[in-house]
């Protein structure tokens, strides 16, 4: 439940927060690429590619075993945008309008 999809008005994860317990909606998604990056006894690291739509940690908590949870997150690409192109400079007005789809304003 730690998702931010909203059930009756409301963000799942902050049902969460006050302890309750709600279905979470079921949504199809697709995993193109799941690469176990480093594990120990506690701990695993991955990389994941997915479609959009997908939350992350939902997916690591439906893992088998039921006690996994997502420690960190870190967002690496969206759309055409990938953080190795990253140049630390602000993207232009244009760049980010190519995520935004076309829409005419009367």
């Amino acid at each position: 439940m730690t998702s931010a999809v909203r059930v009756g008005g409301e963000r799942l994860y902050k049902k969460a927060h006050r302890g309750e317990t709600v279905e979470t909606p079921v949504r199809d998604i697709e995993v193109y690429r799941a690469d176990l990056l480093s594990a120990d006894a506690e701990r695993a690291s991955y990389e994941v590619e997915c479609s959009t739509g997908t939350y992350v940690r939902t997916l690591i908590e439906s893992l088998p075993g039921g006690d996994a949870y997502c420690e960190a997150l870190r967002r690496t690409a969206v759309g055409p945008f990938r953080i190795e192109d990253a140049g630390g400079e602000p993207l232009s007005v244009e760049a980010v309008g190519e995520l935004v789809p076309e829409a005419v304003l009367r």
